[in-house]
This record gives structure tokens, sequence and C-alpha cells, in this order.
């Protein structure tokens, strides 16, 4: 039998997290790791919470408040975080593929080598983001504010970028850009250095 989504009250979160946090800093001796397939909690505030290592794929989490929370090596993949506020949120080596992230506050989040591959981060604000040697593989970055944002080394080859704000992005000469497809509905693929120059001039300009 399937299992059914979990929706908890603000008290069943509460003693939820602080198992967690208890798992976290007791490095596993004690306490509950989160473990949850098929998690709800839309609203929910988990702002500054401790959420490293929690697994949670497929998890519904629109519009919760996980701003400067701890999700260091969370598993996030599938996972449906539209309009969710992540803003400087611990994001390294988290594993968000193909999670939706539409509409997403990440302003100034250190998403450093986290995982967004074939994610949606269309409408997304990542300004000032740490997203160096991270994963966007494949990633929709339509109309995205990656402004300031450091993609040193990032991993971009397939990412859909029209629209994107990468005024001031620094790195970009050293991310992975095999190719990008800068279609707005319909494809439209840039290939090696056509590639590389429309996401240069883009962090001089702005928007290509």
């Amino acid at each position: 039998m399937d299992k059914k989504p979990q929706t908890l009250s603000p008290p069943g979160v509460a003693t939820l997290l602080e198992l967690h946090r208890e798992w976290v800093q007791s490095v596993g001796k004690s306490g509950n790791q989160i473990k949850d397939e098929s998690f709800v909690g839309v609203g929910i505030d988990f702002s500054s919470m401790e959420l490293s290592e929690a697994e949670l794929p497929g998890a519904t989490l629109n519009q919760s408040n996980l701003s400067h929370a701890q999700l260091y090596g969370s598993i996030l993949a599938g996972a449906s975080l539209v309009g969710a506020d992540l803003s400087g949120a611990n994001l390294v080596k988290a594993n968000l593929d193909e999670a939706d992230l539409t509409d997403s506050a990440m302003r100034e989040v250190n998403a450093f080598r986290a995982s967004f591959t074939r994610a949606n981060l269309r409408r997304a604000t990542l300004a000032g983001a740490n997203l160096s040697r991270s994963f966007l593989f494949g990633a929709d970055l339509r109309d995205t504010d990656m402004s300031g944002s450091n993609l040193s080394l990032a991993g971009m080859t397939g990412a859909r970028l029209a629209g994107a704000n990468l005024s001031g992005a620094t790195g970009v000469d050293s991310a992975i850009l095999e190719w990008i497809d800068i279609g707005t509905e319909e494809p439209l693929r840039l290939q090696g250095q056509d590639a590389r120059e429309y996401v240069l001039r883009a962090a001089t300009l702005g928007h290509a």
C-alpha cells in the first residue's frame, strides 16, 4: 500500500525537528534522522532550523520559510518548493535534482557543490548566491535573478537561460558551458564559445 503523505501539526513538526537536531549534534548516537519520501509541510516556518542531512525526496514544502536553515547534505530531490523562502540557507552539498523551486527566494544561499540538475528555478531569486561548483545541468533558469552570484566552476551545460539576470556574476569564465538553451519557449541552443560569450556578456550587461 502506498504511504499516505505525512501532514504534521506545528507540535508534530517541532518534535520531528528536535529529534533531528539531536541526531545531528550527537552524530547519530541519539535522536532520529528525518527520513520521509512524502512529507507535506506547506507554509511551515523552518527558519534557522537544523535540517542537515534530512532526507525528504519528493516532499511538498511550497511557501515554506526555510530562510537561514541548515540544509547541509540534505536530500530534496524532486521536492516541491514553489514560492519557498530559502534566503541565506546553507545548501552545501544538498541534492535538489529535479526539484521545483519556481518563484522561490534564494538570495545569498550557500549552495557550494549543491546539485540542481534539471531543477525548475524559473523566476527564482538567487542574487548573491554562492553557486561555486554547483550542478545546474539542464536546470530551468529562465527569468531567474542570479545577479552577483558566484558561478565559478559551476556546471551549467544544458541550462535554460532566457531572461536570466546575470549582472555582476563572478566566476563565469570557469563555468562548464558546453551548450545552453536561450529559447524563451522553444529550444534555441548555443554551443561552445557562443554559449560562453553569451553568459559572459550577460554577466557584464545583465540580460544578454
